[in-house]
């Protein structure tokens, strides 16, 4: 780990270990995330009530067609159902102190659930995908059912929700919060598909032996999936885009440091809830092929069991390279 990754991880422990209810006083920004933090797997789950059947539906239209139009669409207007949840349990609970977190409330949600969705979106349609190539003969039933199902569930056309922060950072308060959410939603998710094009498989081994609830294997890949190495991937191609884009180094900043971690979470997250969801897809749908599926998890853990430690010295490497 080279200095300033070191420094980034310590100043960001540092201030992670101030008191939440002190920063919150002096940075909208803080009391903002950790609402969003709080809420949001509720205001999701809330939004998915009324509009899961037209996601899924939009989902699968743009898995058989490779046309993302829908949702996208569906996305952006979801967004206000989510950040409406999250402004009303902050209010109903006396959490919104003043005018300015509620206008960082719906930056530090946007960002977050652009994150989230951008993942969701990615591994329920990557995963149908891979279903398709291994299962050609479902392909037609398949993209009949999403095509008639895209119809009668239409994507809302409403825009997502603007930035609150759009001014110069010149004289801003916060400046060093907004630039590192200016930069965690141009750079983080093009961040996250290059560290699943390299170890996307071990995430996979991690995800199958969760719904076989294996759990001592699970925790053999989350050693790997959990690791400072793992994370420092997203810190490295987040800086090797900024300074290809800027021709400058990445702000040392500890925000970016915490903003990094929290959307990894999210990012992992919504890529294990949206796997899990297209493969109970399948087997709700396809039960004749998924004793199949249900082997190949078998045989996929266990090929990369057999590679983990080599995988380790690879991701040992990769990371002492930058």
């Amino acid at each position: 780990m080279n200095k300033i990754k070191v420094s980034l991880v310590l100043i960001a422990i540092s201030m992670l270990s101030v008191s939440g209810q002190v920063v919150a006083k002096v940075n909208p920004f803080n009391q903002a995330m950790a609402l969003t933090t709080k809420y949001m797997p509720a205001a999701m789950i809330k939004m998915w009530d009324t509009e899961h059947l037209t996601w899924r539906a939009q989902l699968l239209h743009a898995a058989c067609t490779k046309d993302f139009h829908g949702i996208n669409q569906e996305i952006n207007a979801s967004f206000s159902l989510v950040h409406d949840y999250i402004l009303d349990q902050a209010i109903l609970n006396g959490e919104l102190s003043e005018g300015s977190v509620k206008l960082a409330l719906q930056d530090a949600a946007k960002l977050h659930y652009k994150i989230y969705s951008s993942a969701y979106r990615y591994g329920y349609t990557y995963r149908i995908k891979v279903l398709q190539k291994y299962h050609p003969e479902i392909t037609p039933i398949l993209c009949d059912d999403a095509k008639n199902m895209s119809e009668q569930y239409l994507a809302d056309n409403a825009p997502m929700l603007p930035w609150q922060h759009t001014s110069s950072l010149k004289n801003e308060t916060w400046r060093a919060n907004i630039l590192a959410m200016r930069i965690m939603n141009k750079r983080f998710f093009p961040a996250y598909l290059a560290r699943q094009r390299q170890f996307g498989h071990l995430v996979d081994a991690q995800i199958y032996t969760m719904i076989k609830n294996d759990i001592k294997t699970y925790e053999l890949f989350a050693e790997v999936t959990g690791s400072y190495a793992f994370q420092d991937l997203l810190t490295d191609e987040i800086a090797k885009a900024y300074k290809l884009a800027r021709n400058k180094k990445l702000p040392n900043s500890p925000w970016l440091a915490i903003y990094t971690k929290k959307a990894a979470v999210w990012a992992s997250q919504a890529y294990m809830q949206s796997t899990i969801s297209a493969l109970k897809r399948a087997e709700e749908k396809y039960p004749n092929i998924y004793q199949d599926i249900k082997q190949h998890m078998d045989s996929y853990i266990e090929l990369q069991l057999n590679e983990l430690e080599a995988e380790k010295e690879r991701l040992k490497q990769r990371t002492a390279t930058n």
